[in-house]
């Protein structure tokens, strides 16, 4: 608080002027405030524990805890070992066709085996769609995607797609051409979905049905089958399982079997009518590309995410799409990085 202010006059100042005079934002965040504070003590209590060897009546669970922080701050470790343990992964998840080229096979691929392999293997399984069945999760801002590439965000978006691929030695003469195709994908995906500002309404958010239902009018894709291999295995519905749909619009777009017809335009728009007044707004249908583009999509979503725990190199293209979408130019300490990843 600024006590030298009159709150009549200017209450902003009164109740955070002295904030605002003494606080500097550093060169690793993009802002801060009295939360970012707090979780910078946080982080400081947290590394106190995490650092400490492991000892022997240490329960599991610190244990674990106390291995991945190690793990994560050393270094000289993880540029030893270099993207070869990572490649291998990217192998047994299905194979980056942007990488392997000619000699990755298409008739192996369908986008459903690669969310099973991603559940497996800890990664997210909404890059599609979101388990809720919601509609996916995004690498980039909806608002910033369906601009394209003439919007800076995507761009940077675009070119970081392209720096990691190559750094992981992707050929040049197919890297632009893939990743522009993975990227129109991802466009199409931002374009069926709903904008936040129409996602504030959570009635239209609630549209319940059973897995027998989403089987009916979503006949594409093996709901029940889909559904209980994301599930733990202890875990499995049933048809009669109740299942609140979130964007059935986006469910219209996004339900056609792209194993079935690579290269056709999926459109079903005698079904548009009956949510067009209900969600207020009628989506364009999604254009379903060939086998190779939807693996380079996920794939490259699975690469991203994957960034902060590669080498230095990689970490730096990082860096770099960073300072482009929020500014900041410095990374965190390492030791706060791997305190976030510990605590999750």
């Amino acid at each position: 608080m600024d006590l030298n202010v009159d709150p009549c006059d200017n209450f902003y100042d009164f109740a955070c002027g002295q904030f605002i005079k003494k606080t500097t934002i550093p060169d690793e965040k993009s802002s801060v405030n009295r939360f970012t504070l707090i979780s910078d003590e946080l982080q400081m209590q947290l590394r106190q524990i995490v650092d400490e060897p492991v000892k022997a009546d240490d329960l599991q669970p610190f244990r674990l805890a106390k291995d991945l922080f190690q793990s994560c701050i050393n270094k000289s470790r993880i540029e030893e070992r270099g993207l070869g343990p990572f490649r291998e992964l990217l192998k047994e998840l299905g194979g980056w066709p942007v990488l392997e080229g000619d000699a990755w096979k298409e008739a192996d691929f369908t986008w459903l085996n690669a969310v099973y392999k991603f559940r497996k293997a800890g990664y997210s399984v909404d890059y599609f769609m979101d388990f809720s069945l919601d509609q996916g999760q995004l690498g980039l801002s909806r608002e910033f995607l369906i601009k394209g590439l003439s919007e800076k965000h995507t761009k940077a978006y675009h070119q970081y797609q392209i720096d990691v691929a190559t750094l992981f030695g992707a050929d040049k003469t197919r890297v632009e051409r893939e990743m522009r195709e993975a990227l129109d994908f991802e466009i199409k995906l931002a374009n069926i979905s709903l904008p936040s500002e129409m996602r504030r309404n959570i009635s239209l958010l609630y549209n319940p049905t059973t897995v027998e239902g989403l089987q009916k009018d979503y006949p594409s894709i093996p709901w029940l089958e889909y559904i209980n291999n994301i599930l733990p295995k202890d875990i499995q519905v049933r048809n009669d399982e109740l299942i609140i749909v979130a964007v059935p619009s986006y469910l219209l777009g996004f339900g056609r079997n792209p194993q079935q017809h690579p290269k056709k335009i999926y459109s079903r728009l005698n079904q548009w009518d009956k949510y067009k007044k209900r969600m207020g707004i009628v989506l364009p249908t999604l254009a379903w590309r060939e086998d190779g583009v939807l693996s380079n999509y996920a794939m490259t979503r699975v690469v991203l995410s994957s960034v902060s725990y590669l080498t230095e190199e990689l970490r730096a293209k990082q860096l770099k799409y960073a300072t482009a979408l929020t500014g900041k130019t410095e990374r965190e300490a390492r030791w706060k990085e791997c305190v976030d990843i510990v605590a999750g």
